[in-house]
């Protein structure tokens, strides 16, 4: 999925992280696109934390077709401080892309969707 369709998508899941983001569309990407996918990334990850999910994202090896997968979780009720992550923590989307920010954008839409039904 390209950068314009899923901005499009977030802009109806999460109008509020879809403003946090908007002002690059403004100034017409005009920043490095390195600056630019890291504030989107950054954005991302602050909507995360206040929907108190977890986020993580890894670059992939070169089996993987994409490069990237960006994975939204939740600790699970009851957690009392287990050490281990497996025994706390479950996924609620894991998206495979081209970049870091695009794989979290993707991963937080879907969960997004997910915590709507």
């Amino acid at each position: 999925m390209t950068l314009a369709a899923l901005l499009a998508e977030l802009k109806e899941v999460d109008v509020k992280v879809y403003d946090d983001i908007s002002h690059l569309e403004l100034i017409g990407w005009q920043q490095p696109r390195n600056q630019a996918m890291d504030h989107l990334q950054g954005c991302i990850q602050r909507a995360c934390e206040r929907r108190e999910w977890t986020w993580k994202v890894f670059k992939q090896t070169p089996d993987n077709e994409k490069s990237h997968c960006g994975e939204i979780g939740k600790v699970a009720p009851g957690y009392e401080g287990d050490y281990y992550e497996q025994y706390h923590e479950y996924c609620i989307a894991s998206i495979e892309a081209d970049s870091a920010a695009e794989a979290l954008m993707a991963a937080y839409i879907a969960a997004v969707k997910e915590d709507k039904r």
